[in-house]
């Protein structure tokens, strides 16, 4: 999160880490973006089997999958910001 920009480090006694910007400026995007790998589920390291029918058009059909999930992910997470979390977890806390 540190390369992205979204968070500063210090070290000593005093030290810690804070946010560069208030949580009402860091949507949840921004954090996923920062810390994923731009994978919701691994494929084959290796190439299946092209004599398989399943071998075949599996890296397809699962590429296309993965991207239309990882899209569909991305656009839920950049209608939230941290501080609506914060703000959800501090009213379950108030409720509870």
């Amino acid at each position: 999160m540190h390369e992205a920009g979204l968070v500063v480090s210090q070290t000593g006694y005093s030290g810690g880490t804070c946010l560069t910007r208030q949580p009402e400026g860091i949507k949840l995007l921004d954090v996923y973006d920062a810390v994923s790998h731009d994978e919701v589920f691994g494929l084959p390291p290796q190439e299946p089997s092209q004599d398989c029918d399943v071998g075949v058009k599996i890296t397809s059909v699962l590429g296309d999958l993965q991207k239309e999930v990882e899209n569909t992910v991305k656009d839920k997470l950049a209608s939230y910001t941290l501080q609506d979390v914060i703000d959800e977890i501090l009213g379950k806390t108030n409720e509870g």
